[in-house]
């Protein structure tokens, strides 16, 4: 291995290191995403988000770079994860949002239905209710148990 690595070298592992930001940023989206479609909160998704990014960056550096972090490289990586973010953040929360409002109206859809469901059933429960009562008192007990016999 060389003690120095070659200009060419270094831009090769920064053009990289930029595009590795970018997926970083579109994998960050897609967890947007997720996170709004679950209706949960906002920290734990992002320390979620930043061990495992964390670990991927290290392992990455140790393929690409040898294991040497360079300032280089961190602000390659922040300008992959920026452009993502200025380029693609608003389609893709344009689309998320048509997305989660189909989801939100399918869920008022199903809630509409499972309640025109339990009001149907209970139209015919009322009268299966009245037949059955009706139907139970008209069973003839054994004398022995029959309440106006006693016991």
């Amino acid at each position: 291995m060389a003690y120095l690595q070659s200009l060419q070298g270094q831009l090769v592992v920064f053009c990289r290191t930029v595009g590795f930001g970018f997926l970083l940023g579109a994998a960050y989206e897609l967890l947007h995403f997720v996170r709004r479609l679950l209706h949960s909160r906002t920290l734990p998704w992002d320390v979620g988000f930043a061990v495992p990014s964390a670990v991927w960056f290290f392992l990455y550096m140790l393929s690409q770079n040898g294991g040497r972090l360079r300032v280089h490289l961190l602000l390659a990586l922040a300008t992959g994860f920026a452009v993502c973010l200025f380029c693609v953040h608003a389609p893709c929360r344009r689309a998320s949002e048509f997305l989660l409002r189909r989801v939100q109206r399918m869920r008022a859809m199903r809630r509409a239905v499972n309640a025109r469901m339990d009001a149907a059933g209970e139209k015919m429960r009322r009268p299966v209710q009245k037949v059955l009562k009706k139907t139970v008192k008209k069973i003839k007990f054994p004398l022995a148990i029959h309440p106006r016999h006693g016991v």
